[in-house]
């Protein structure tokens, strides 16, 4: 397996059900990606994690001209190289 990048920039679209063709057809488009990392599963929304900030906009801009609902923000996370540590809050300065 290979090492997680120090940030992840996500993507929200609503909740992923492999059981639904939609919801599938969404989940594959979106992991076919440039930089697609990992998908993140929350209640009542998913977040695909990509490598850096541009292709989660790439990514958020194509799914939305394919009718997959996205949020409208894009959100990092700090990774440890080999897990997601914590949501990532730009304005915070490391000491």
């Amino acid at each position: 397996m290979s090492k997680l990048p120090k940030y992840l920039y996500s993507v929200a679209t609503g909740a992923i059900s492999l059981v639904h063709k939609r919801s599938r057809e969404a989940y594959e488009f979106m992991a076919k990606q440039d930089g697609f990392v990992s998908i993140y599963p929350a209640i009542g929304h998913t977040l695909f994690l990509y490598d850096s900030e541009n292709n989660a906009r790439v990514a958020r801009i194509k799914a939305s001209s394919k009718g997959i609902q996205c949020g409208n923000n894009i959100c990092r996370f700090k990774s440890d190289g080999e897990s997601i540590i914590t949501f990532d809050d730009p304005n915070y300065k490391e000491d």
